[in-house]
Order: C-alpha cells, then sequence, then structure tokens
C-alpha cells in the first residue's frame, strides 16, 4: 500500500515475470511506475532525509511537538508509529507556514471519547491562573488546546478508510492520512490567532486577561468575518460567488457548507492542487501577514 507502506512483494517462481495466483509482483509494479530497479539507489531513497524528523513513539511525538514551541503536550500514547510521525508532519508543515503559530497554540492532549463524533477539536480555551476576591477580580490566561481522539486514530487502516469515505463523498476536502483531521484543527487555530492577535496584539506576550477582557475574546472568537474575508478573496480571484453553497460545495466540500469556520478550516486542510485552494492560501498568508505586522509594535 504505497498509503501505509504496509505488505510485501509476491514471489516470483514464473519466468514471465507473473506471481503465482495472478497478483503483482514488483517487476510487474516497476513496469507500471516505469522505474528501473537499482538496489544500491532503492537502499539509498529508503533512508530518512537529514532534515526529516523521524517520529515513532508518543514520547518522540511529544518532544518534536516541544520542540516546535507547544508548551503542553499528554496523553498520546496507545497509537501506530505511522499515526505518529502523520501527526508530528502535519504540525512541523503548518509551523513551517504560520510560524506565528507557535505564540499562540499552547497544548496538544489526546483522550479516549467513544460518545463523541469528533476526531479531534480546537478549542481556544482559558484557565484562571489567580484566585480573586470576586469573579472581577480573576485573572486568565489563554491555552489555546488541540484536543485529539485517539478513539478514531487508533486503528491506521481504519481510520484511512474513513477519511477515503468521506473525501470521495465530498463530505470532505481531500485528505490523504488522518492527520488532515488534525489540519482542519489547525486551521481554526489559524483564524483564532489572528483575531486575538487583532484584539490584543503581540500574542504569546499579554497571558493575563482579566474577567471582561476574557469575555469580550471569547465573543470575539465566535465572530467570522475574518474567515469569510479570507474566503471572499479566495473566490473574488477564481471569479466564482462565495455566497452560491453550491460553489463553496464544489470548490470546497458539504461539511464546508455548513458553516463559514468550517469552510475556512476545510479550505485550509485541503491537500488538492486547484485554482481555488492556490487562491486559499495566497489570500490567507497575505490576510495574516498584514494582521502580525500591524500588530508587531502593540
Amino acid at each position: 500500500d504505497p498509503v501505509t507502506g504496509r505488505g510485501k512483494w509476491a514471489k516470483n517462481p514464473n519466468p514471465n515475470g507473473k506471481s503465482a495466483g495472478g497478483g503483482l509482483n514488483f517487476l510487474d509494479f516497476k513496469k507500471i511506475l516505469g522505474i528501473t530497479f537499482d538496489p544500491k539507489a532503492y537502499k539509498q531513497a529508503d533512508k530518512p532525509k537529514p532534515e526529516h524528523i523521524t517520529v515513532r513513539t508518543a514520547a518522540e511525538l511529544t518532544k518534536g511537538l516541544h520542540d516546535l514551541g507547544i508548551k503542553e503536550v499528554k496523553s498520546l500514547n496507545g497509537l501506530r508509529p505511522k499515526m505518529y510521525q502523520d501527526i508530528y508532519d502535519t504540525f512541523e508543515d503548518v509551523y513551517t507556514e504560520y510560524p506565528e503559530l507557535k505564540r499562540y497554540l499552547y497544548k496538544v492532549r489526546g483522550g479516549n471519547r467513544t460518545t463523541s463524533n469528533d476526531w479531534a477539536r480546537f478549542t481556544p480555551d482559558f484557565e484562571n491562573i489567580n484566585d480573586g476576591t470576586t469573579i472581577l477580580d480573576v485573572l486568565f490566561s489563554p491555552r489555546p488546546v488541540i484536543d485529539i481522539n485517539k478513539f478514531y486514530l487508533r486503528d491506521y487502516h481504519e481510520a484511512l478508510e474513513d477519511i477515503r469515505r468521506n473525501v470521495n463523498n465530498k463530505w470532505w476536502t481531500t485528505k490523504t492520512t488522518p492527520a488532515g483531521i488534525i489540519k482542519h484543527e489547525l486551521g481554526h487555530a489559524i483564524a483564532a490567532a489572528a483575531k486575538y492577535e487583532q484584539k490584543f496584539g503581540t500574542i504569546g506576550v499579554n497571558e493575563e486577561l482579566n474577567y471582561a477582557e476574557t469575555e469580550e475574546m471569547i465573543d470575539y472568537y465566535q465572530d467570522r468575518s475574518f474567515e469569510e474575508s479570507v474566503l471572499r478573496k479566495a473566490f473574488k480571484k477564481i471569479g466564482e460567488d462565495y455566497e452560491d453553497p453550491a460553489v463553496v460545495e464544489k470548490y470546497i466540500s458539504r461539511y464546508g457548507k455548513t458553516k463559514i469556520g468550517e469552510a475556512f478550516a476545510e479550505a485550509f486542510s485541503d491537500e488538492s492542487d486547484n485554482e481555488f485552494t492556490r487562491a486559499f492560501h495566497e489570500e490567507l498568508k497575505k490576510s495574516f501577514k498584514e494582521i502580525f505586522e500591524a500588530y508587531e509594535d502593540v
């Protein structure tokens, strides 16, 4: 399986290159791909690239996420090595494109929620950091978190099949690994970081909010003007009408058609390469950069 890496080559007992039982052997497979087999080159290609970080365990994933800037990581045990690698690669890719997120996303934690439909969820959480005499005296600190539901991710192959079904029926945008769902949640985190920066400036620095500021920020998170602005600009760039649900479904997904925030996160996590995804990421990077440059001295 070229996605999961599972499987093994069939033996070749026949001189004509056909494997027993009529299945494909390595010689058949290389002809399909149009490749020439060189054992030395194959061994070399199979080695990890020097710059690529290998993550195969919960401990390695925890360390990798800490190194990216996430302060608290816990309860990620119980997944397969391939899943750990995919999760890390997803975070690394997003953090490379949007390094400002390092100053915002605080926590990643795993759980097993059998009664939840969520594979993962982003929450712009807040924690009280002192005991005030009244609620108005309490100070809060932003603790944005991505929760990963290991119940849906513990079996890599089953999760991958679920991904494929949901992509094929257009419920989700193109995702090639189960970690694509986590990238969807990172899309929500990107939007939340932009809103926090717009509201207070210098995210990660202003870590103490009073009760009124916290309530104001929670309300501000519910405003979807940032997401809608990026989406509108992207659709306008390709000459399509954002107000048409059929257009949203065509270029994003059926799930994206349900809410503005979900359309944004679905577009963010779409791995396909087309005129809309290119326009979306161009407009998002432009808007994100403008926000952070405007508030960097606040």
